[in-house]
């Protein structure tokens, strides 16, 4: 059987984060993996859309805002339905779940009801206000998650600010020459 994935992300527009989204893709496409994006609150098409199109990718976008937010908005019954896919269907669809960038997943990976998810984090401490990483702490002390981390650093880091991580950690070089 075909293995499925879906890739989470905040968004597809022109950016590092995004062009991880695209390699990754291409990636799992090219070794037979079928891939879908997901791309949360961002309704209307973006720079890496047609790219991901070309390869075959699908790209699905939800609103999945807290409800009182959507209530007064035009997307509620598309909310409605995303919140009830990602509940009790999602699962049963795909193998695993990839979360590309920690702070917007921290935001909304609790949305998504399946046992295999993969965190990548990409970024440092350097690049958050003061310092200081405005994750969720599940996402570190859950040992059926995996953390993709692209240095030892970044574990440092973490750990300094949430305490010894529980959740399974995965080292890739993002880069050739590192």
């Amino acid at each position: 059987m075909e293995k499925n994935i879906l890739i989470v992300h905040h968004t597809l527009g022109l950016g590092g984060g995004e062009k991880l989204v695209y390699e990754l893709s291409k990636f799992y496409v090219k070794n037979n993996i079928k891939i879908s994006i997901f791309i949360p609150n961002i309704l209307h098409k973006e720079y890496y859309d047609d790219k991901l199109l070309d390869i075959g990718v699908k790209i699905l976008r939800g609103s999945i805002l807290p409800v009182k937010k959507n209530l007064i908005s035009k997307y509620i019954f598309n909310n409605i339905y995303w919140r009830f896919y990602l509940k009790y269907f999602l699962k049963h669809r795909y193998d695993s779940i990839i979360f590309v960038n920690l702070s917007s997943a921290s935001g909304y990976h609790r949305f998504f009801n399946h046992n295999k998810k993969m965190f990548w984090h990409v970024g440092n401490r350097a690049q958050y206000p003061q310092g200081h990483f405005d994750f969720d702490t599940n996402i570190f002390h859950n040992s059926g998650f995996k953390l993709v981390l692209i240095n030892r650093y970044q574990k440092l880091e973490i750990e300094k600010q949430y305490g010894e991580i529980s959740s399974e950690i995965i080292y890739i070089k993002l880069f050739e020459n590192e």
